[in-house]
């Protein structure tokens, strides 16, 4: 094969492989201070993902950053206490019967069973809470600390943009930046 040749299969895989690029090469353009990203060209037009707004979108986005967040942290922890065991170790938890009997009453269990019913579950529940707890606290000080940078960004969220209200119950400026819509059903 020739050098030409091989370059011109190497840009076509590029392009294949590499989200967001164009046949244009304008693989994102600013929006509010983020870069969007392509999602397709119609008629040499751009159509930019920040135009695919949807609820079932905007929650799948929100879901896969809390998703996002909770494997970084297990991963920045995991390398810390590798590297800074005194500092980021993990602690040993303890759980005690008087933290299971408040948990049991608090919850009003009392109707649904008796506590050596319930005691597992509760110990299991307790346990989860108190690891996800320290888990955030080691990663917050790790962050003040600056032994690391997030550079994950929330999504958007999802905003509907409606048409003006011009009836004649409507009140308060035309160019509100807010318009609260209010839908009633008297049967």
């Amino acid at each position: 094969m020739d050098v030409s040749r091989n370059c011109v299969l190497f840009a076509a895989a590029l392009m294949l492989l590499w989200p967001g690029i164009s046949v244009h090469g304008q693989a994102a353009r600013q929006s509010g201070g983020r870069e969007a990203r392509l999602a397709a060209v119609v008629d040499g037009q751009p159509v930019y993902l920040d135009k695919l707004n949807s609820p079932d979108i905007a929650t799948a986005r929100q879901k896969l950053y809390r998703l996002e967040q909770t494997l970084l942290r297990q991963v920045v922890l995991e390398r810390l206490e590798k590297s800074m065991p005194k500092e980021f170790g993990r602690r040993d938890i303890k759980i005690s019967e008087r933290e299971v009997r408040k948990v049991y009453t608090d919850a009003g269990l009392e109707s649904k069973g008796t506590l050596d019913a319930f005691r597992d579950r509760i110990r299991a529940y307790l346990l989860r809470m108190k690891i996800k707890g320290m888990e955030n606290a080691l990663f917050r000080k790790a962050v003040r600390k600056g032994y690391v940078k997030s550079f994950l960004t929330a999504p958007p969220p999802y905003m509907y943009i409606m048409k003006k209200v011009t009836r004649a119950a409507s009140r308060g400026p035309r160019d509100a930046p807010v318009q609260i819509v209010e839908f009633s059903d008297f049967q």
